[in-house]
């Protein structure tokens, strides 16, 4: 259920939570959003224990960041899904604002060197972006995108 390195939840699990978020909210009408956060620049040359020790430090900022009902999810190496309950469009740009800013000022330690890093965020509400599953994912990975490509670093909104 849970990532090993992150302590996050794994893919799979988080997947069948977002299904069920989404469900929910059409059957009692209330927004919540997905943020996506994936890190921009991610130095090469490190060992996988001090990419691990990287990540698990990029996860316990995010974890610090949200509240303890928003729910993270490791779907990939250094994307992360987080499902932000009851929370509109503009919250949760606020809240991505604030983990952006949290990973650009933080000095990340590996192995006695000082990493910096920046990360990239988009955000979908629902059901302001989208009125299904899909369409939310699509969308918050739309605004990654448009995040990555504007010079990373960002949080954006379709």
């Amino acid at each position: 259920m849970f990532d090993r390195v992150t302590q996050t939840l794994e893919k799979e699990f988080f997947e069948y939570l977002l299904d069920l978020e989404v469900k929910k909210a059409v059957r009692y009408l209330y927004f919540f959003s997905l943020m996506i956060l994936q890190g921009d620049k991610i130095p090469q040359g490190l060992t996988p224990a001090e990419e691990d020790t990287l990540l698990k430090r990029l996860a316990t900022l995010v974890r610090e960041e949200v509240r303890g009902t928003d729910t993270i999810g490791r779907i990939g190496y250094d994307k992360f899904f987080i499902m932000l309950d009851q929370a509109d469009f503009q919250a949760s740009f606020k809240v991505g604002e604030r983990i952006k800013d949290r990973i650009r000022h933080y000095a990340f330690r590996v192995d006695g060197h000082e990493v910096m890093l920046t990360g990239s965020i988009g955000v979908a509400c629902f059901p302001t972006h989208a009125s299904d599953l899909e369409t939310l994912v699509q969308r918050a990975e739309f605004a990654l995108n448009q995040a990555k490509e504007g010079g990373g670093g960002r949080v954006s909104i379709p």
